[in-house]
């Protein structure tokens, strides 16, 4: 039995989303759990069966909050609880880099004080079969997975002519459906033909959001990561830059370093990376110079330092035990960011005895923290940096 919603009572919303329809679940706490308010089933359009997975889970809720809101625009007494079964929707809001779908999504979801929490997908029953209702469900043959790196590919292929590869081996890779940041990853690897050394893959939402964990969050190394330089560097292919333009367009210029090209870089991050004039350096981190560039002040974080976890033996220091790009977080472990398409932060050199044009000796600017939760560590600075200086650091 339906109940009588009650504005003095938290509300919590359950979302999901099939590939044809979304489905939710409005529902209160009246002393005896959790009990529904309202049922909503919604048929996507053509376009939106089309999205990626993380923008059709997202339109559950954007959909959601349409139909319902009525009780749940403006000011409530508590914070909206919209769960759903799909982990990554919890960063929604504070994700670096949003489509210009998303970015209206976020722009409307102002008007909304709630959180996303995730949940198992066994305890989102309701909204799961709301979502495969079968009166919703198109008569006609499904296209490739949306989002897929062959569907998506060969779309740019018929539209555009911009695929690397032919049509006939576009047909023949295997759709990634459900597929993580991992796998599209590994398929794009797999599946990439070279031209002028780039890798022939096109930019999904899914492959951007990949790009942009690979640079902001450390993890277990790839089993199939590339092998060292001599000099320790992991040199990893290049890839299309994750931002938008002001005209909220992709980005399509290529990058080896982080998940930016320069000028995004500059103008997103206040950071870029040029030849350092220490002697032995290779390239270094400054901070951006040109119109309206600011200054890194003490105590401000600049940028991430991220990477592959690896396993320390007890009493012995990261550096002994591996590369330069070593960070030593515990005594058993370390992050290494020996991969040039980690976080910023890799490319900040210690001062090595250099002296600035007055011939006075360089000094650090800045320092490593580490922060234990999410195993990495992050760049501070410790006075003041002006932009176009170098950003230096003390790897003592």
């Amino acid at each position: 039995m339906l109940k009588l919603p009650d504005p003095d009572r938290q509300y919590v919303v359950y979302t999901d989303a099939s590939d044809f329809a979304t489905g939710a679940v409005l529902t209160q706490d009246f002393g005896q759990g959790l009990q529904p308010i309202a049922f909503m089933s919604h048929k996507m359009s053509d376009a939106e069966t089309r999205y990626p997975t993380h923008d059709r889970e997202m339109l559950a809720i954007v959909q959601m909050l349409r139909e319902w809101r009525t009780y749940l625009q403006g000011r409530q007494q508590f914070v909206i609880r919209i769960c759903t079964d799909h982990n990554s929707l919890q960063y929604f809001m504070t994700q670096q880099s949003l489509s210009a779908r998303q970015s209206r999504w976020l722009d409307w979801l102002a008007d909304f004080d709630f959180k996303i929490e995730y949940v198992r997908g066994s305890t989102n029953i309701a909204a799961d079969a709301l979502s495969r209702r079968v009166d919703h469900q198109s008569t006609t043959p499904s296209p490739p997975q949306a989002g897929s790196l062959a569907a998506v590919t060969l779309a740019s292929f018929e539209a555009h002519g911009t695929a690397t590869i032919t049509k006939a081996e576009l047909l023949s890779l295997p759709l990634l459906a459900p597929h993580t940041a991992e796998t599209l990853l590994a398929a794009a690897q797999r599946a990439g033909r070279l031209r002028r050394g780039q890798p022939a893959v096109v930019l999904t939402d899914e492959l951007r959001a990949a790009y942009t964990a690979e640079a902001t969050r450390s993890h277990e190394p790839d089993p199939n990561r590339p092998a060292a330089k001599a000099d320790g560097v992991i040199d990893m292919p290049s890839q299309q830059c994750v931002a938008f333009t002001q005209r909220g367009t992709a980005c399509k210029r290529r990058t080896k370093r982080g998940h930016h090209c320069a000028d995004h870089m500059r103008l997103l991050q206040r950071l870029a990376v040029a030849k350092s004039p220490i002697a032995g350096a290779g390239h270094g981190l400054f901070a951006a110079k040109g119109k309206g560039a600011k200054p890194f002040k003490a105590g401000e974080r600049i940028a991430l330092y991220t990477g592959d976890w690896a396993q320390l033996l007890p009493g012995e220091d990261g550096d002994a035990q591996g590369g330069p790009y070593y960070l030593q977080l515990t005594r058993t472990l370390a992050v290494d960011a020996a991969r040039t398409n980690t976080a910023l932060g890799r490319w900040a050199n210690a001062p090595r005895g250099a002296k600035d044009a007055t011939g006075k000796p360089l000094r650090p600017n800045a320092k490593l923290v580490r922060d234990q939760h999410k195993k990495q560590g992050a760049l501070q600075a410790t006075r003041r940096i002006n932009p176009g200086d170098e950003i230096l650091i003390s790897y003592g």
